[in-house]
């Protein structure tokens, strides 16, 4: 955390595990951290088999253009709050998760 408060000019964060990943969710004190980041432009989350949840909540990254997950087959239906202009990619992962995907790239566009 006292790491994140520093970086306040990061626009882009890449969190890529490997195919032997067990990760599961952040902790809550990497979201607090993760969450600190309000210039973060990119956020990606890659190759975390085991992965199922996202941070809850994405709406303070206010500046936050992109939130790309690749190969993260476990997480499912369920997405973040976070703001209408962020735009969403999913590739490699869930076909749930792909379809939340496209009902929120809609919504965004109905906005």
């Amino acid at each position: 955390m006292p790491l994140c408060k520093q970086l306040t000019s990061l626009r882009c964060l890449v969190l890529k595990g490997k195919e032997t990943s067990l990760m599961v969710s952040l902790t809550k004190e990497q979201e607090r951290a993760l969450l600190l980041l309000t210039s973060l432009q990119w956020l990606h989350f890659g190759c975390y088999p085991n992965l199922q949840l996202l941070p809850a909540d994405l709406r303070s990254l206010v500046s936050l253009e992109v939130l790309r997950i690749w190969s993260c087959p476990s997480i499912t239906g369920w997405l973040p709050e976070m703001d209408t202009s962020c735009r969403l990619v999913v590739e490699d992962s869930s076909e749930e998760l792909s379809w939340r995907c496209k009902e929120w790239e809609v919504r965004r566009r109905e906005i």
